[in-house]
């Protein structure tokens, strides 16, 4: 007679088993895309433009020429918004204290990324999806405020439709 403990014996250790294997074959940084998909996805896109500079794929406007910021693939964002259409948000870092100002939103078209517009802000832009739709959050100060501490923050909800982004709405948060 087999003794009680043997078969969750063997499940743990089936289950540590899988862990360690998914644990080695996993990344160790989980980017959604790597920086050279990226590079491609923006350069095919003629509204926009890269470089590289200091070490760092900088993206600009490419009819003023003015970097807005910079490529990094482990803040990038992917998913579906209420009606299955994939959004895919770029956060474009700034390098200075006021984080992201601009983040681009692209979406699918016929298998190719097409980009559906920039969400711009002063500063500390937080853009997300959540319950379909895409999200960006922004602190809002008062003529007294620190700047790392705002009276508040505003949240503008933006969709695709088709290729182009559209504002859903903006409330207080």
């Amino acid at each position: 007679m087999e003794d009680a403990t043997v078969p969750r014996t063997r499940t743990l250790a089936a289950i540590l088993v899988l862990v360690a294997m998914l644990w080695t074959t996993l990344p160790a940084r989980a980017d959604i895309l790597p920086t050279s998909r990226l590079i491609r996805i923006v350069r095919a896109n003629p509204p926009l433009a890269v470089a590289a500079t200091d070490g760092r794929w900088w993206v600009s406007l490419a009819k003023s020429g003015d970097a807005v910021g910079y490529l990094d693939p482990a803040i990038v964002d992917y998913g579906y918004q209420r009606d299955n259409q994939d959004v895919l948000i770029v956060p474009l870092p700034s390098g200075g204290s006021g984080g992201v100002f601009t983040t681009l939103i692209f979406t699918h078209v016929r298998t190719k990324p097409a980009y559906a517009g920039k969400i711009e802000s002063n500063g500390h832009l937080d853009v997300y999806l959540a319950q379909g739709l895409i999200n960006a959050r922004t602190p809002v100060y008062g003529p007294h405020d620190p700047q790392a501490f705002p009276s508040g923050h505003k949240t503008v909800r933006y969709r695709v439709r088709g290729t182009t982004l559209v504002k859903v709405d903006e409330f207080a948060s």
